[in-house]
């Protein structure tokens, strides 16, 4: 019983991506009907990822004593992402290693169906540095095509509220408000998530499953398999890692609502406050 109120939500939100998917199998294009629904929770979830983001970097940083602790923690998420960057790479390289889902496969037929890539104004390495990080304009800021400045601004602004010292402090305070009100924010509007990704995860299956059994079911399974290798093998050990067996237990109690919400959307910026709102279960809040 304690297991299944631990993950109740969890199963809530595996049958509604269940149900969904079983729906656009059956139905086909036909679950195009529903998509607007899916489209509906997808964009409550967008919007609400920019005042995320700049509340929680910022009261973060505001509120954290000590520079040098804020570049121990810089430092430690650079090495992190670009380590488990490179353990994903190499298990990508010996899984096609070992099993090349594109032989014997004719690619001039995959690429003549591949969208046609945007044609991009050439630019040296400075500019395109000064446009991932920065943006012209304030309020361009505010779009979660621009989350790198954001990010940046938010740090720079975090900074500043922790510099001011006791005149920073309703600065701060407000930080801390708003970060806990948009968190409550999310928890609202995760409650229609079963709803929500089973709507669209069955409009997504319906358009998409006979182009993955036709032509990239091979491809598909490998990724599947490598997936799950890197998903329960690498995260377990990452866990460990941070926090020993006690780690682990926390990791997988709470990793499950972000992980069928990166698999019903496959959207990094989607999974945004259902990440932060488990980190924050996980006792990782500041």
């Amino acid at each position: 019983m304690k297991i299944l109120k631990n993950y109740a939500f969890s199963l809530f939100l595996i049958a509604g991506i269940i149900v969904g998917g079983a729906a656009g199998l059956i139905f086909g294009d036909k679950t195009s009907v529903v998509r607007p629904i899916g489209e509906l929770f997808l964009n409550l979830m967008f919007v609400v990822i920019v005042p995320l983001v700049f509340l929680s970097v910022s009261s973060a940083i505001a509120n954290m004593q000590g520079m040098k602790r804020l570049g121990k923690i810089m430092g430690t998420i650079f090495a992190v992402f670009f380590t488990t960057a490179l353990i994903a790479a190499v298990i990508a390289f010996i899984g096609t290693t070992i099993y090349n889902p594109l032989k014997g496969v004719d690619m001039t037929q995959i690429i003549k169906n591949l969208p046609a890539a945007p044609e991009a104004a050439s630019s040296t390495i400075g500019e395109t540095i000064v446009k991932t990080f920065t943006v012209p304009d304030f309020l361009d800021l505010f779009s979660k095509s621009n989350l790198l400045p954001l990010i940046v601004f938010s740090i720079l602004l975090g900074l500043a509220t922790s510099m001011a010292g006791a005149k920073g402090k309703p600065v701060a305070d407000f930080l801390n408000a708003g970060t806990e009100v948009i968190l409550k924010m999310v928890k609202v509007i995760m409650y229609a998530a079963p709803i929500g990704l089973g709507c669209y995860f069955a409009d997504t299956v319906g358009k998409l499953g006979p182009q993955i059994i036709n032509g990239y079911l091979n491809s598909f399974l490998l990724y599947l398999v490598l997936a799950v290798i890197y998903y329960f093998g690498a995260f377990t050990l990452y866990a460990f890692i941070a926090g020993g067996p006690l780690g682990v237990k926390v990791y997988w109690k709470n990793v499950i609502t972000p992980s069928i919400t990166a698999i019903a959307t496959s959207s990094s910026a989607a999974c945004i406050p259902v990440n932060l709102q488990a980190t924050k279960k996980n006792g990782c809040a500041r």
